[in-house]
This record gives structure tokens, sequence and C-alpha cells, in this order.
């Protein structure tokens, strides 16, 4: 009969190809992931289950295989949530206490167990999935050979209702019905070696399967050994934890105390800083005060030296004053000593000349003044003038000096005055900056 292999790569066996009749085969193999049937992406993720059995009970036409299938397939584990739970614990206080180096080494020998359990479990899911994929193959060759049987049945009893009619009609239908009983029975014969193919696939499975439990029983007897040292690691990690905890209550009391000694720190800082705020505060008052008073002094010394400027070239200005009204004085002493002279002189010949003129008749007019006498007559008027405007322009340049005197002798006294006012401001601000310094210092031996 012509065969059709297994579209799988793993799949090495070949399937038989089915006849005319049987219901058609899948185009890939039946347990691949595409094409199996009732089984949830959880199941596929996680193929093994230690709280649920590891295998089904195949159903098998011989009981016998099915029986040790099913007693040896459902194993139960109910340890590994206790394992995971004392894990999971040992990896939180691993971290609290790293002073036990006992737990480095059973960590690395329960890491190799859970790799080796790991791979065991793989190869028990795809022992099961190829024992689901051959009951598969069984259910289907069993229905087949239901269908097959039930067929034969009719085309038996088909076949003697036309054997006794071609006996009577036809005698060239026997070899018709000859040929079919042999296909029939061959087809028959490569289902029951096909069955039986199957039959000691399984029981292979069934052996490799107690092998792999075998295995099973031994890691779970070395875990029980890790957990047995992982819970006196555990006891001592709580000993260890106790101490931990009495040392962390301490550390909290020393943290609380260290805590209110920081606030203390923190708020004597404050003050410091206020109090340094208001020092500085204080020292650039007293500084722009200072520059204040050295600004005004200097303004001040240069209004004095100006004063005093203007004061000698007022000095100087009177003593040409005095010095030219001396010269007008002695020229108008001398032209006074002249004038009187010449009056003399004119009272003389007056006197003469009225007497000549006693004498003459009083024919002829007055004689008119001589020339020099209007001359000198001017020139005393000029002199009069000048010297009144020189005495004038000395009066006002003496009572301008007396008054500017006077403002600069006020303004010093004013001046004086503010000098001492923000000196003694000073002298207060430095006395408080010295109460403060001496507060600070005392707070700073006391804290």
């Amino acid at each position: 009969m012509p065969r059709q292999s297994c579209p799988c790569v793993h799949h090495k066996s070949p399937l038989p190809s089915p006849a005319v009749s049987a219901p058609k085969l899948k185009s890939k193999c039946c347990h691949c992931k595409k094409n199996r049937r009732d089984k949830s992406k959880s199941s596929e993720k996680s193929p093994t289950n230690f709280n649920e059995p590891m295998a089904g009970s195949p159903y098998l036409d011989d009981t016998r295989i099915g029986e040790n299938v099913d007693s040896s397939s459902q194993v139960k584990f109910n340890e590994p949530r206790k394992l995971k739970k004392n894990l999971i614990r040992h990896s939180v206080t691993q971290g609290i206490n790293t002073e036990v180096t006992t737990d480095n080494g059973s960590r690395n020998e329960r890491q190799n167990f859970e790799e080796q359990i790991s791979k065991l479990t793989a190869e028990n899911g795809i022992i099961i999935r190829e024992c689901e994929g051959l009951k598969e193959k069984l259910s289907t060759l069993t229905t087949e050979n239901e269908s097959l049987k039930y067929e034969t049945e009719n085309l038996t009893r088909k076949l003697k209702s036309l054997e006794e009619k071609e006996e009577r009609e036809n005698p060239a239908g026997e070899d018709e019905i000859k040929r079919l009983q042999n296909v029939i029975r061959e087809r028959e014969n490569s289902l029951t070696e096909e069955r039986n193919k199957l039959n000691t696939r399984i029981l292979e499975l069934t052996n490799t399967i107690d092998q792999q439990k075998k295995k099973i029983s031994e890691m779970m007897s070395n875990c029980a050994d890790q957990k047995s040292r992982i819970d006196e690691n555990e006891k001592k990690l709580f000993s260890k934890m106790a101490e931990h905890s009495d040392i962390g209550k301490k550390l909290k009391s020393k943290c609380c105390e260290c805590d209110e000694l920081q606030k203390e720190i923190e708020n004597l800082k404050q003050c410091l800083i206020k109090e340094s705020k208001v020092a500085n505060d204080f020292r650039e008052e007293i500084d722009q005060c200072r520059e204040d008073c050295k600004c005004e002094l200097l303004k001040k010394e240069k209004l004095i030296e100006n004063q005093i400027k203007n004061i000698g070239r007022f000095k100087n200005i009177l003593h040409n004053n005095e010095r030219i009204s001396q010269q007008a004085a002695q020229e108008y002493e001398c032209l006074i000593r002249e004038f009187n002279l010449l009056r003399r002189q004119n009272y003389e010949l007056t006197m003469t000349l009225k007497k000549i003129n006693k004498s003459k008749s009083y024919k002829f007019k007055q004689p008119k003044k001589c020339s020099q006498c209007l001359i000198l007559e001017e020139k005393i008027n000029s002199l009069f003038r000048e010297n009144k405007k020189i005495l004038l322009a000395a009066r006002y340049t003496s009572q301008k000096l007396c008054e500017a005197t006077d403002e600069f002798q006020s303004q010093l006294n004013s001046e004086q005055q503010q000098h001492v006012f923000l000196m003694s401001i000073v002298k207060q601000k430095e006395e408080e900056i010295g109460c403060l310094k001496k507060e600070m210092y005392h707070m700073r031996l006391y804290h």
C-alpha cells in the first residue's frame, strides 16, 4: 500500500495513507502547536504543573498498557509551593544580611537542581505531547477500524445477498467478491501492524516516563535536603534579623536625636544668618554714613578752601583799595594845600586888585578867574568823586566779606554739629555690633 510521511521535521516514522472510505487525516502533525485542539496558551507556556497529573490516561485497546500509563503517570507534588515561598523568603532575607556564606553554595546547587528539573519537565512535556499525538492517532485509527468493520459487515451482507443472487444469476461476480475480500484483509493487516507499532511506542514512552519520575523523585529528595538547609539558614537569619531590628530601633532613636539636634542647629543657623544680616546692614549703614560724612567733609573742605581763596582775594582787594585810597588822600591833601596856597594868592591878588580898582574907576568889568585855578578845581572835584567811589567799593567789599564770613561760620557750626551727631550714631551702631558679637559668641559656646 502507498504510505504518506508526516510533515513535521521531528517525526521520522511514516504514516499509513488511509483508504478511500476512511476520514481524512490532518495536513500537519496532530501535536503541533498550530493544529492542537483543546489546548490553551497557558498550557503551552507551562507544560508541567506539579499539583496536577503529569500525563493523562490514554485510551488504548490494550487495557494493560493503559493501566500502566495511568498508574505511572499520575504523580502529584505538594511541596513546590512551599519551596517557592521559602526561596522567596530566602531571597528577601539574603539582602538584609550577607554574613551567611553557606547560602551561596546552596543557592547555586538549588539553581542547578531547578535547571535540571526544568529540563526534565520540558522533556516530560515533549513526551506527553507525543503520547497525546499517539492517542489521537489511535483514536482516529480505532474510528477508522470501526468504520471499516461496519463497512465490511455491510459489504459482507451485501456480498452474501449478491452471492446468493449472482449464484443464481451470474457466476462472474464471485471474482469481484474475492478481490474485495482480499483488499479488506490487506487493509486490516496494515491497520493491525500500525496499531502494534503504536502500542510499542507507547510502551517505550511509559518506560521513559518512569525513568523521568525516578529522576524527579531524586531531585525532590535533594530539594528536601536543600529545604532543611534553608530552614536552618532561615533560623539563623531570623536571629540575625532580630539583632538587626534591635540595632535598627537604637539607630532610629539616635536618628531622632540627630534630627532634633539638626533642627536646633538649623534654627541657630537661621538666627545667626538673621543676626549676620542685621550686622551686615548696620555695617553697610555705617560705611554709607562714613562715606557720606567723607563726601560732605570733602565738599566742606572745598567750600572752605574756596571761601579762604575769596577771603584772600577780598583782602588783597581791600589792601589795594586802602593803598589807592591812601594815595588819593595824600594827593587830595597835596591838592588842598596847593589850592589853599592858590586861594591865598588869589585872595591877596583880589585884595590888591580891589585896592587898585578902588583907586580907579568902576568902568571895567570884574576880572575872570585864571585858567590854572579852573584846572585845579576840576582835578579836585574828580579826586573827590574817585575817593567817594573807592570808599563805597571798600564799604561794599567789607560788608560782603563780613556776610560771607558769618555764613561760613554758621555753616561750619552746623557741619560740626552734624559731624558730632553722625559720630554719636556710628558709636551707637558699633556698640550694638559689639553686643551682637558677644551674644553670638555666647550662643556658640552654649550650643
